[in-house]
């Protein structure tokens, strides 16, 4: 199973910076489980102000995979994958 990072930011600096990464299946168990602990954070200070917060989902190489804003991750839980220059998007 891959191991992937979870770094928590609001676009400006790294507020989390996860060094040793979590085991999970496939990136659909790494996005639910960022969801997971996006909304666990909201519910702990639900008065947040929690505009342009996201994490940002990593392999070990620290190469992108996925970002989950805290916006989406309030509402249907959607995250943006990160496209490899060249690759294109499903419609």
């Amino acid at each position: 199973m891959p191991r992937y990072r979870f770094d928590l930011t609001n676009g400006n600096r790294f507020c989390a910076d996860d060094q040793e990464g979590v085991r999970l299946r496939d990136l659909d168990a790494a996005r639910q489980y960022a969801i997971e602990d996006i909304r666990d954070l909201m519910r702990q200070k639900p008065e947040g102000d929690w505009t342009g917060w996201r994490v940002e989902i990593t392999d070990l190489r620290e190469q992108k995979l996925l970002e989950v804003l805290f916006s989406e991750a309030a509402g249907d839980g959607a995250g943006r994958e990160k496209q490899a220059p060249g690759s294109e998007t499903a419609a």
